[in-house]
């Protein structure tokens, strides 16, 4: 093997026939219908039932959701379901730009669909759900002192949700 086929941790690949006056053992036809043989190599992510029903969870939702939400709503549909296959969906979704990872101080992350909009979040305290606010109503820019300039904000608001409020 040529040094420079060699990765880091031991793995190898296979040598680069192209540069080389070598033949491959496969005609070409065949070693393009052949799936990548390391894991290093990448592979476009197939389409399954699981990641579909939790997009379809997530897209539905219309507010962040937290993974244990992602996963009750998901594992009514697909029972065998497991927390791991969650987590690799969220972080698929993520990757491809489709997720908003919300971080709310002292508490596990929660996800939302991306949203072109701005907007804030409402936390109930007492169901411990987390809404999408439209934070066009605190005009936060107009808020600043003078000589500000808003990048961005992130707003969290707390209460209770119209359904926990109804309940007392």
């Amino acid at each position: 093997m040529h040094p420079e086929n060699s990765r880091p941790g031991g793995l190898n690949r296979p040598p680069d026939f192209s540069s080389q006056g070598d033949h491959p053992p496969l005609a070409y036809d065949d070693r393009m219908n052949q799936k990548p043989q390391h894991a290093t190599d990448k592979q476009p992510k197939r389409r399954t039932q699981q990641r579909d029903s939790i997009r379809k969870v997530l897209e539905d939702a219309g507010r962040p959701l937290a993974v244990q939400e992602i996963l009750d709503a998901a594992g009514a549909e697909l029972p065998n379901l497991g927390q791991a296959t969650v987590y690799r969906a969220i972080h698929h979704f993520d990757d491809l730009g489709m997720l908003s990872p919300i971080d709310l101080p002292g508490e596990p992350t929660r996800y939302e669909w991306k949203r072109p909009d701005a907007h804030a979040h409402f936390k109930c305290d007492t169901c411990e759900r987390t809404f999408c606010i439209d934070s066009q109503r605190f005009e936060v820019s107009a808020r600043l002192p003078s000589g500000f300039e808003l990048r961005s904000h992130e707003l969290f608001l707390h209460g209770k949700c119209p359904e926990c409020a109804h309940e007392q």
